[in-house]
């Protein structure tokens, strides 16, 4: 059983890419990712995107409601709520949003938060994790084949 601790970082300059709709070989880690609205500014709605719907199963569901439920008693309590603890937060300036990365359970989420009305409040993308790192650092299954004598 994983740990429900939130372990919550500024992102690396190369996982910049990940908090947005790309292509590349971390997209074979993508399960999806929530849009997220404060709306009038405290109302909460959220609208899910699945990429590989295999890999969101009841783990995925419970660790992301467990992260929302815990971040809805701070950052994502309303519009205002979120401005004020991203001053706090090591985050990363993304094209006027601002990002940070939080890791729990085997799964990895980038949050790409802009509190200004009249645009979606943060997308949140959801990786899972060791797929993430092998994608990261170049490798895939076929690094596993040798070819020799050839």
């Amino acid at each position: 059983m994983h740990s429900k601790r939130i372990m919550i970082t500024k992102p690396e300059q190369n996982e910049h890419k990940l908090f947005y709709s790309s292509d590349g070989e971390h997209k074979k880690a993508l399960i999806g990712h929530l849009r997220i609205d404060f709306g009038s500014g405290d109302e909460f709605w959220h609208s899910w995107w699945g990429e590989h719907e295999e890999m969101n199963d009841d783990e995925l569901s419970d660790t992301l409601d467990h992260i929302f439920r815990t971040m809805r008693k701070h950052i994502f309590r309303d519009r205002e709520s979120m401005r004020v603890y991203l001053k706090n937060l090591p985050t990363e300036q993304l094209d006027g949003s601002q990002g940070f990365k939080a890791e729990c359970n085997g799964y990895d989420f980038y949050l790409r938060c802009n509190p200004n009305p009249g645009n979606y409040d943060c997308y949140c993308y959801c990786y899972e994790k060791e797929l993430l790192e092998q994608a990261m650092s170049g490798q895939d299954e076929s690094d596993d084949i040798e070819m020799g004598g050839m």
